[in-house]
């Protein structure tokens, strides 16, 4: 377990009036695979694993939450991933991710949905809270 306590100035951006809040700065550089339209060659997930992360966002005075991503629940035979964004109260966010990888030989018709499932996972990460001004 690692736990962490970040205040940062100029982790937001700015559109606007309104705030983009990343959803969860640990994953912020998450890779995606590249896109192989050839492969012929089984797949290997050597080391499978799980992360959850819980990200706590405190909503600076004079704002309000005006729009947090969708609940997201993806599921293929060599992962998953879930993430939830909800309000605690009109001043907190909570964000919880988990993402798990089977350990496991896949066959080269997998590829393109591990592609998939990859980029999907990086694109939920990649989301934004949005908060504005009261």
């Amino acid at each position: 377990n690692v736990e962490a306590e970040i205040q940062s100035a100029k982790y937001a951006g700015i559109s606007g009036k309104r705030l983009l809040v990343p959803l969860n700065p640990t994953h912020r550089s998450y890779s995606t695979i590249s896109k192989d339209t050839d492969r012929k060659g089984k797949m290997y997930i050597r080391s499978g694993y799980r992360d959850i992360d819980s990200v706590t966002i405190h909503i600076p005075e004079g704002y309000v939450v005006e729009e947090i991503p969708a609940e997201t629940h993806l599921k293929e035979e060599f992962g998953e991933f879930e993430m939830a964004a909800k309000v605690i109260d009109a001043k907190t966010l909570i964000v919880s991710t988990t993402l798990t990888m089977r350990q496991g030989t896949y066959s080269p018709e997998t590829f393109t949905a591990l592609y998939n499932f990859k980029k999907k996972v990086k694109q939920q990460f990649n989301q934004k809270i949005v908060i504005k001004p009261q």
